[in-house]
């Protein structure tokens, strides 16, 4: 079972719908103190736009990719929003 704040490549279904795990955007804010408010400030976006990125309502756009992936050192990236599928 994947911890809680690990923010390696969790899928965002499982970590969405499983008790005791959260996406990993919110696992990154929460490790690092942050409010929702706080967070969002650090990208240049709005606390209810980081807040649809952490419940999976919405994806960040591209713009905001490459600041999140600069913010969190590398530990959000695209993966997290957009998971690899298998093509079976």
């Amino acid at each position: 079972m994947t911890h809680p704040d690990s923010i390696d490549r969790i899928d965002t279904t499982a970590a969405l719908s499983s008790p005791g795990i959260c996406h990993p955007l919110r696992a990154w804010r929460m490790a690092q103190g942050l409010s929702l408010a706080q967070a969002a400030d650090k990208v240049g976006t709005t606390r209810q736009v980081w807040h649809n990125w952490e419940t999976g309502k919405r994806r960040p756009r591209p713009r905001y990719m490459a600041r999140l992936r600069q913010v969190t050192g590398g530990k959000v990236n695209a993966d997290v929003f957009y998971p690899e599928t298998d093509a079976a």
